[in-house]
C-alpha cells in the first residue's frame, strides 16, 4: 500500500478534496442510510473520480459495496483508503472487520489491532481484537488482549463480557497446548514461545514468508496444536492453500476439538473446489459450535450462479430456508456482532430471493392449475343434447330430425344383426356369413372407406349435431357428456378394434374370445344404452307435458314483451277439470309455447283495445278433455278466454289480418294435427280461442 503511494504520489496531506466531491459524498451518506445502494454508489464513484485521494469517500465506497454483497470490491475500496491515508484508523478497522466476517481471521486481527494502536482511545475494540484471536486459534494472545483492554477501560465502564470472555479463555487455557509463562529470569526461555512470538511480529509487519520460516526452523516434536494453527493460516493468507489444509489436518489430528480450526480447514477446501469435503467440514464445525462454520454454510447454499435467477431458486427452495434458518439462528447468537455486517445484507437478499421464488411457484401454480382446468373442460366439459335444447328451445326440430335419422340408419337395420351374430358365435354356429355382412355394414367392407358404413353415417351425424350447437354458441361434448351419442360412438370404436377378428371370423376362421367378448359389449353399448337413450330423448322432444307452471311461464315471458310490459295485467287464472292436468301432447316444447303464447298476446292486445278503461286485463286459461267416441281418441282443450268485447270469428282467426290474423300460428297447430276454432264464453269472460291438440297416452304411441 505504501509502496503505491509512493508511486502515484499520492498523500492525505498533500492532495486537497474538491467541495464537489465533498458534497458527492454527503449525499451519498444521505442514500446509504435510506437504503438507496444503488445511488449511493454512484455518487461514491463519481466522488473518487474526482478526488482519487477522498479517503473517507474511499471508506463510504467500502461500506456501501460491502451492504451490496460484493466483499471484494468493499476490499478494494478500503485498502485504497489506506492508500491515502495510512494513519486512517476507520480504514484499518473497516478492512479488518471485512477480513474477520469474510473468515481471513488473522489477517482481520492484524488490521483491528493497527486501528487500536491508530486509536488507543478506542477501547470497546479490545474486545473485538480478543474474539478475532479467539476465533484464529491463538487464545494466549487473546488472553493477552483481553487483559489489556480491562487495563484500560476506565474504572466505570462495563467490562462483563471482557470478563466473561476473560474466563472462558483461562479455563480452555489448560487442555490447550500453548506457548509456557515468561521464564524466571536467568532461566532457558523456551523455543516454541520464541518462534511464535517472532513469527507473530512478521506477520505484523505483513511479512508472512518470515513468519513461516520461523515457524519451520521448530522440530518436529515441538510442532504442536498451535504452532500448526498459525502455520496453517500463514499459508492460507500466502496463497498456498493445499499446505493451508494439510497443517490444520495435521492440528485436528491432534486435538479434533477445534470447531473454529476445522471450519477454517473447510472454507479452505471449499476455496479449493473440494465442496463435498469443504462442506462435510463445515457441517461438523457447525455441531461443534462454530458461528463461522454457520455463515459459511449459508454463504455456500445461498450462492447462485444460474440464470434466470428465479428459475435456479425454484429448485432449490429448501437449500435456501436452510441457509436462511442459518443466518436468523447467527444474529441471535452471542456472536452476532462479530458477523452482522455480512450476516444482514446477505439475510435481506435470501429474503427477497425467496419471496421471489415463491411468488413464481404459485404464479406457476396458478398457470398448471388453469391449463389442467382448461383441459379438463375440453375433456370433461361441454353440454349434452338436453342441455342445449333447454337452454335453446328452437334447437329442438333439428336434433330431433338428426337423432330419428341415427335410430333409423345407423341403428335399426344395422346394429341389431349384432345380437345374432354374437349368440351364433356363443352357441358355436356357423357365423362366417353374418360376420362379413356385420362387418360390411357397420364398417365397410375391408380396406375400404364406405361412405354408407353405420360407423361413418354416425359420426357424420355427429358432426351435424356438434355444428347445431356452435350455431347456437354451444360446445357439444358428445362423446363423454351425451348418454346416447357417447354409448354409441364407444360401441363402434370398440367394433373398430374387432375389425381383424371379424375379418378372420368372415374367411372361417374360429373366433376368439376376445372377440366374443367385445361383440356383447358393443351390443350391450349400441342396442341398449344407446338405442335407449336416443329413444328416451327423442320422445322427450316429441311429447311434451303441460302443466300450470308451464301455462304461467308462457304468460309471463309474453307479459314482459315491450308492448305489454307497460299495461296494468292481472296474474293468468288457470282452472282445470280433475284429472286434465297435466297432460301430455306430441309436440315440441318451442312449438307449443309459441301457439299459447301467440293466442296469449292475441287476447291481451284485443282487451287493451276493445276492453273497459281503467281497469286491469284478465285473461285466462281453461283445461279440458275430449274424447272422439267414434275413434276413441283424446284430446286436450285449452281455451284461450279473454273479455274484450271484439268479435272474432274462425275465419278471422285464420286469416292473415294485421292485427286478430292467426294465420301462421294455425299452420303451426295443423302441423301438430290440432285445431283452432273460437266459441262464446260465460260471464265474466266474453269468448275464448280453443286449441285442441291430440293427447299421448303412452310411449309407442309417443313413438
Amino acid at each position: 500500500i505504501e509502496r503505491e503511494a509512493r508511486r502515484y504520489g499520492w498523500s492525505h496531506s498533500t492532495v486537497d478534496v474538491p467541495e464537489a466531491a465533498r458534497a458527492l459524498a454527503t449525499r451519498a451518506r444521505g442514500q446509504l442510510s435510506g437504503g438507496e445502494l444503488g445511488e449511493a454508489l454512484r455518487l461514491l464513484q463519481e466522488a473518487v473520480r474526482m478526488a482519487p485521494t477522498f479517503t473517507e469517500a474511499f471508506i463510504d465506497l467500502g461500506d456501501a459495496r460491502r451492504a451490496y454483497g460484493d466483499a471484494q470490491g468493499a476490499e478494494l475500496a478500503y485498502l485504497r483508503a489506506l492508500v491515502t491515508d495510512a494513519s486512517s484508523a476507520q480504514a484499518a478497522l473497516r478492512l479488518g472487520e471485512l477480513y474477520l466476517a469474510t473468515d481471513r481471521t488473522v489477517e482481520g486481527a492484524l488490521f483491528v489491532s493497527r486501528a487500536l494502536t491508530l486509536r488507543p482511545d478506542w477501547t470497546h475494540l479490545h474486545l473485538e481484537l480478543a474474539q478475532a484471536w479467539q476465533a484464529a486459534g491463538d487464545l494466549p494472545r487473546a488472553l493477552h488482549q483481553v487483559r489489556l483492554g480491562l487495563a484500560a477501560l476506565p474504572e466505570d465502564a462495563p467490562d462483563e463480557e471482557l470478563r466473561a470472555l476473560e474466563r472462558t479463555l483461562t479455563a480452555l487455557l489448560p487442555a490447550t497446548p500453548v506457548e509456557p509463562p515468561p521464564a524466571e529470569p536467568g532461566a532457558e526461555a523456551d523455543p516454541v514461545a520464541m518462534a511464535v512470538a517472532r513469527a507473530r511480529a512478521h506477520l505484523a509487519r505483513s511479512a508472512p514468508g518470515e513468519a513461516m520460516a520461523e515457524l519451520r526452523n521448530l522440530a518436529p516434536d515441538q510442532r504442536g496444536v498451535l504452532v500448526l494453527n498459525l502455520e496453517g493460516q500463514i499459508l492460507r493468507i500466502a496463497g498456498q492453500l493445499d499446505e493451508a489444509v494439510a497443517s490444520f489436518t495435521e492440528s485436528l489430528a491432534l486435538d479434533p476439538e477445534q470447531a473454529e480450526i476445522r471450519a477454517q480447514r473447510g472454507t479452505v477446501r471449499l476455496a479449493l473446489g473440494q465442496n463435498a469435503e469443504g462442506r462435510a467440514d463445515l457441517e461438523a464445525a457447525e455441531v461443534q459450535g462454530a458461528a463461522l462454520a454457520r455463515l459459511a454454510l449459508a454463504r455456500l447454499d445461498a450462492a447462485s450462479n444460474e440464470s434466470p435467477e428465479w428459475l435456479y431458486d425454484l429448485a432449490r427452495v429448501g437449500q435456501l430456508r436452510g441457509a436462511r434458518d442459518r443466518l436468523t439462528a447467527l444474529l441471535a447468537s452471542e456472536e452476532a456482532e462479530r458477523f452482522r455486517p455480512e450476516a444482514e445484507p446477505l439475510l435481506e437478499r435470501l429474503d427477497t430471493r425467496l419471496r421471489a421464488t415463491y411468488a413464481v411457484a404459485a404464479g406457476a401454480a396458478l398457470l398448471l392449475l388453469i391449463f389442467l382446468g382448461f383441459g379438463a373442460q375440453r375433456v370433461w366439459g361441454g353440454a349434452d343434447l338436453l342441455a342445449l335444447i333447454e337452454s335453446h328451445p328452437e334447437t329442438g326440430p333439428e336434433v330431433q330430425r338428426v337423432l330419428s335419422a341415427i335410430r333409423h340408419e345407423v341403428l335399426k337395420h344395422n346394429t341389431m344383426v349384432l345380437t345374432g351374430l354374437a349368440d351364433a358365435l356363443d352357441q358355436g354356429d356357423e357365423a362366417a356369413d353374418k360376420a362379413s355382412w356385420c362387418r360390411a355394414s357397420l364398417l365397410g367392407p375391408p380396406g375400404e372407406k364406405a361412405a354408407d358404413a353405420a360407423i361413418h353415417r354416425l359420426r357424420a351425424y355427429a358432426e351435424q349435431l356438434r355444428q347445431i350447437g356452435r350455431a347456437h354458441g354451444v360446445r357439444l361434448n358428445l362423446t363423454r357428456r351425451d348418454a346416447g351419442l357417447s354409448a354409441l360412438l364407444r360401441g363402434f370404436r370398440l367394433l373398430e378394434g374387432l375389425a381383424r377378428p371379424l375379418d378372420r371370423v368372415a374367411v372361417g376362421a374360429r373366433p376368439g374370445g376376445r372377440l366374443r367378448r367385445g361383440l356383447r359389449t358393443a351390443t350391450r353399448l349400441l342396442n341398449q344404452e344407446g338405442y335407449g337413450a336416443i329413444r328416451a330423448l327423442l320422445d322427450r322432444l316429441r311429447v311434451l307435458e303441460v302443466d300450470a307452471a308451464l301455462l304461467r311461464a308462457v304468460f309471463e315471458r309474453t307479459a314482459r314483451e315491450p308492448q305489454l310490459a307497460t299495461l296494468d295485467l292481472a296474474p293468468l287464472a288457470v282452472e282445470a277439470a280433475e284429472g286434465t292436468l297435466p297432460f301430455r301432447v306430441a309436440i315440441p316444447r318451442a312449438a307449443f309455447e309459441d301457439i299459447v303464447g301467440n293466442l296469449m298476446r292475441n287476447a291481451l292486445q284485443s282487451t287493451q283495445r276493445h276492453g273497459a278503461a281503467g281497469q286491469a286485463i284478465v285473461i285466462g286459461v281453461a283445461i279440458e278433455d275430449e274424447v272422439d267416441f267414434i275413434t276413441g281418441l283424446s284430446r286436450a282443450v285449452v281455451r284461450i278466454r279473454d273479455r274484450s268485447p271484439q268479435r272474432l270469428t274462425p275465419e278471422m282467426l285464420r286469416g292473415r289480418y294485421i292485427e286478430e290474423g292467426l294465420g301462421l300460428t294455425a299452420d303451426l297447430v295443423s302441423r301438430y294435427d290440432g285445431t283452432l276454432d273460437v266459441e262464446a264464453e260465460a260471464a265474466p269472460w266474453t269468448k275464448a280461442v280453443v286449441l285442441k291438440l291430440p293427447r299421448v297416452e303412452d310411449e309407442e304411441e309417443a313413438s
